[in-house]
């Protein structure tokens, strides 16, 4: 635990800091937190997205070692995740379908990683949405079925892909904006060190953290009519903004150097 605290302070004191540097610092405190907390998944690896979440969502030690302590989570009404998982589906088959026609070598990836392929352009559905990578540059589309806009979830997909874009569909707000890690990259890296800094202080408190903050969940579940004005929104505007997704995935393409 004090090296991870140690290696947390030194990875945050320079100015110059690369974003590989500060990933290997965030990496060792999230592990840390895993271990102490058990976040792990079955296969034994760390819940990293889920504690970098939890380590982003409040400057309060004591509401964020509760979130880590909390085995409940709050029940979200299924026809969001159904949204979204229909939404991610049809886009993928469009895009394989889209890109095909427009002379594309593609294969879709539906595990974790692919070692070898020879397609031009890899799509590879994610939790947020769907990945395209297409030879050293990656288009990642995160799929947004609501109204919320998690900063966190939009940093964790940017870590780990170097010169990604970022197309983010906000469905209902009907939406689409073209997010660059480049322009994002030094907020980034104040995000990781505010979760390095954050985290080393969670693993330095040894004792029961106390605070007056109430992190209960709040069940949400919608009411009849509710229901069907979200059905009939969703998919009024699934259709109008799937077309401008189209384009600007192609435009984005095209931009990395992948012109037919």
């Amino acid at each position: 635990m004090g090296k991870a605290i140690n290696q947390a302070t030194t990875m945050t004191e320079g100015k110059d800091l690369r974003l590989e540097d500060l990933k290997v610092s965030l990496d060792h405190i999230c592990s840390e937190i895993a271990e102490r907390f058990n976040l792990c998944l079955p296969t034994g690896k760390p819940r990293t997205a889920t504690i970098i979440n939890i380590l982003a969502s409040s400057p309060c030690i004591g509401c964020i070692v509760r979130r880590l302590q909390q085995q409940d989570r709050p029940i979200i009404d299924a026809v969001y995740l159904e949204n979204h998982r229909l939404a991610v589906g049809i886009l993928v088959e469009q895009l394989h379908s889209f890109l095909a026609k427009m002379g594309y070598k593609v294969s879709v990836l539906t595990e974790a990683r692919l070692e070898h392929s020879t397609a031009d352009i890899l799509i590879a559905p994610t939790d947020y949405g769907v990945n395209l990578q297409c030879g050293q540059n990656n288009v990642l589309i995160e799929v947004k079925t609501g109204n919320a806009l998690s900063y966190s979830q939009l940093f964790r997909s940017l870590i780990d892909i170097s010169n990604a874009t970022v197309v983010l569909w906000r469905i209902k707000r009907r939406q689409v904006a073209v997010i660059r890690r480049k322009r994002l990259q030094p907020m980034l890296l104040a995000f990781m060190r505010m979760c390095i800094l954050r985290g080393g202080r969670v693993l330095a408190e040894t004792g029961p953290v106390k605070c007056q903050h109430s992190t209960t969940w709040s069940n949400f579940t919608l009411s009849a009519k509710e229901f069907e004005n979200t059905i009939h929104d969703f998919a009024d505007a699934l259709m109008d903004t799937l077309p401008t997704v189209m384009e600007t995935v192609l435009r984005e393409i095209r931009s990395n150097g992948g012109e037919r």
